[in-house]
């Protein structure tokens, strides 16, 4: 019996709690019109002079008691326009304040501010309208809507103070502190203590902020931390504009791209949250799949992955430093160029240039102008061994231009193991000196290969000439060939040696020289067809069908005193008459080495230059950049025919680069692939930069396939053509690939 009777009684509290969950309906808290009408129904109405009238249902105490009590009462407080309803009301007669309880609703008669709480005091001497509970304001005009533990304001609602879990919110953006004040005529939000504000999509937290609706400003001190659907900022102090989208941080903060995978640290900055762009002119570092970038200056647009430092920067990867005066990375493509540019290592290789650039991923470098190297000679096993350089070992290397090439060790360390240096090129490896105008280094086999006019240098007193050197560091050993000369000082006179080819061990300090080997000193020429020479002793020693010819007689004058024969001199002045000035087609400048002259004798021709990083004695000519002053050279021909000699001077104009020529300076900076796997992406670069005279320009690029315009990603399935297009100042560059699937 019990037992059913319990259950009944479970099953109506559970229907009843269905009904006023779900379908009961509950009524609004009453309006100022509504609060009028319920007045006047009221069975008591108590009168404080002009100041307030009390309606209640039932009064509790006379006007002589100290405290008089007033249930379900309502409030007019006429000369503050403000009207309070309630279960109960507490007045103190003495003083006039008021205490009203259950239930409370306070709202001013324009109905723009209205109060829900539990429980409201009234002070009448300060005017102040106070809550020690949970209460809400609201304001009916713009739908802002404020919540905290306590809350403390005045009948004009000018302020309104909130202390503890205080939850501000109008339209998308809310604030929750520890503590708030609201202004309400200037709409300001000043919030202390565990700040958090959100937004569409956003949010900041705080220690302290400060928000101006009216700008939508929102400035935060104290451990800042903005975040959205592509970036996280922390800072010491913020300033949010909302509306603009821009967040102005200071105070040695950090920050993040995940899309990017990149993040860093900064001591101020700018962000630009809608194009995604941060500009910082502050020490800052940035990070991104290990690499770790580091300068005073940046401009980081997220979408393109573009970095650009214009000042002094650096790039880490691993034990690899690239730094540079200004410049630029992408933290997508990973390419990197700088200006003023150093490559180190942390086992000591260096390379310095006017500019440069390259990406470690595809594992190379470009360095232009003034290019000065030094590099690990003493390693006997590059690829597996990381040792440090050692001066006394290295091999350090000038040049206009250089290429280099890595690898990458277990351990994702790098090391260079190829380079190729170019034009007025100086390698120097112990007491080793060469000079041409193409040098190749290859540090994973440690050799040394140069080519085009090689002049090497054993010590001082050794000269060696040749179109082609090679040498094996590991051993010190190599060779020279094709027109192989030797110049030496030996017995107090000078010789010169021709061969056509120069074993050398470096080590012992000799040469083997093999074919034709003919040898000047003096008036004598000694010939044969193998010969060893001892650099340190000048010892040659010939072998194998050896001639001797001695040209000079008893008393006959040496060679210093003779005077040139007529034939000679009318030879030098006929080709002298009729040389006329070089001219430079492209890249170069026509030199003869020598000509005939009208009497049939041959004349020898000897070119000097006065300024031989514009024009070297080879005729190669190095331009200035495009932007760049024209440069003045003398060329200086040395005219020699026997004895007789004649110099004779021509003025050459040197402009500066073109635009053509710069525009396919540019294009060599673009990197394709030659050949790809099938189904491989290929990314198509927007951009070529270039170093010109004194600043980059950025050159957009446009692709083309089958002459249709195409995106800057291809997907190969078969051999493939595209047509590379630059164009600056109506100018257009050209270059077709051919890429290969395999």
């Amino acid at each position: 019996m019990w037992k059913k009777l319990i259950y009944i009684l479970l099953a109506l509290f559970v229907a009843y709690f269905i009904y006023v969950i779900f379908f009961k309906t509950v009524a609004p808290p009453p309006g100022i019109d509504e609060m009028r009408e319920k007045a006047r129904t009221k069975k008591v109405v108590y009168y404080l002079k002009d100041d307030a009238i009390i309606y209640a249902d039932e009064q509790v105490g006379l006007p002589e008691d100290k405290e008089i009590t007033f249930k379900n009462v309502i409030i007019d407080l006429l000369k503050k326009d403000v009207m309070i309803s309630g279960k109960e009301g507490l007045l103190e007669t003495e003083s006039q304040n008021m205490k009203i309880s259950g239930e409370v609703v306070g709202r001013t008669k324009d109905e723009k501010w209205s109060l829900f709480t539990e429980l409201l005091t009234y002070e009448k001497a300060t005017d102040i309208l106070a809550s020690p509970v949970r209460t809400k304001a609201v304001n009916s005009e713009d739908g802002t809507t404020i919540l905290g533990d306590r809350l403390e304001t005045t009948t004009e609602f000018l302020e309104i103070r909130l202390t503890g879990n205080t939850d501000f919110t109008k339209e998308k953006d809310r604030i929750t502190a520890d503590k708030a004040v609201y202004y309400t005529e200037q709409k300001k939000v000043d919030a202390n203590g565990s700040v958090h504000y959100t937004g569409e999509g956003n949010e900041l937290k705080a220690n302290s902020a400060i928000y101006e609706l009216l700008t939508e400003i929102l400035t935060a001190d104290g451990n800042v931390y903005y975040k959205d659907a592509g970036s996280e900022i922390t800072a010491g102090h913020a300033i949010y504009d909302i509306k603009g989208q821009m967040v102005n941080a200071s105070g040695s903060g950090r920050f993040k791209y995940p899309q990017n995978n990149v993040d860093g640290d900064y001591i101020e900055g700018i962000y630009n949250l809608k194009d995604q762009i941060l500009v910082t002119n502050s020490a800052f570092t940035l990070n991104n799949d290990g690499y770790i970038i580091k300068g005073n200056s940046l401009h980081y647009t997220v979408v393109s992955g573009d970095a650009l430092m214009n000042s002094a920067f650096s790039v880490r990867r691993e034990n690899m430093v690239v730094s540079g005066s200004s410049g630029n990375a992408n933290t997508k493509t990973k390419n990197i160029f700088a200006n003023s540019m150093v490559m180190r290592s942390d086992q000591g290789d260096i390379i310095t240039s006017n500019s440069g650039d390259g990406n470690f991923e595809k594992r190379e470098f470009k360095f232009d102008g003034n290019v000065n190297g030094k590099i690990r000679g003493n390693v006997k096993d590059f690829v597996k061994s990381k040792e440090k350089l050692v001066d006394s070992e290295a091999i350090y290397f000038t040049g206009a231009t250089a290429k280099m090439y890595f690898l990458v060790h277990e351990d994702n360390k790098y090391s260079m193991t190829r380079g190729e240096i170019k034009t007025n090129v100086n390698v120097r490896y112990k007491d080793l000196n060469m000079l041409s105008q193409y040098s190749e280094i290859d540090a994973g086999k440690n050799v040394v290969l140069s080519r085009d006019d090689v002049r090497l240098t054993f010590r001082e007193s050794t000269q060696m000439t040749a179109n082609y050197f090679y040498i094996d560091l590991n051993t010190e050993k190599g060779y020279a060939q094709t027109n192989v000369k030797i110049i030496n000082n030996i017995g107090g006179g000078k010789v010169d040696i021709s061969t056509d080819k120069a074993i050398i061990d470096n080590k012992t300090r000799q040469l083997e020289l093999l074919g034709n080997v003919v040898t000047y000193k003096d008036k004598t020429r000694i010939s044969s067809n193998k010969a060893y020479y001892d650099i340190d002793k000048k010892v040659l020693q010939n072998e194998e069908n050896i001639k001797v010819d001695y040209y000079l007689r008893r008393n006959e004058p040496a060679q210093n005193d003779r005077k040139s024969e007529k034939s000679d001199t009318d030879a030098v002045d006929d080709v002298y008459m009729r040389l006329g000035s070089p001219e430079i087609k492209g890249n170069r400048v026509s030199l003869p080495r020598n000509m005939e002259a009208s009497n049939k004798i041959p004349v020898g021709i000897k070119w000097s230059s006065s300024n031989d990083g514009i024009i070297d004695r080879t005729g190669r000519v190095n331009r200035e950049f495009y932007g760049g002053r024209t440069t003045n050279v003398t060329l200086t021909a040395e005219l020699t025919a026997g004895t007789a000699k004649r110099e004779k001077d021509f003025n050459i104009s040197v402009q500066p680069e073109s635009i053509e020529e710069m525009l396919e300076r540019a294009s060599a900076k673009v990197y394709i692939p030659n050949a790809v796997k099938i189904g491989e992406k290929v990314s198509l670069p927007e951009t070529a930069k270039v170093n010109v005279y004194g600043k980059i320009l950025e050159i957009p690029v446009e692709w083309n396939k089958n002459d249709e315009v195409i995106t800057n990603e291809i997907q190969l399935y078969t051999n493939t053509q595209i047509v590379e297009i630059l164009k600056f100042n109506g100018r257009t560059y050209r270059k077709t690939y051919n890429i290969k699937v395999r």
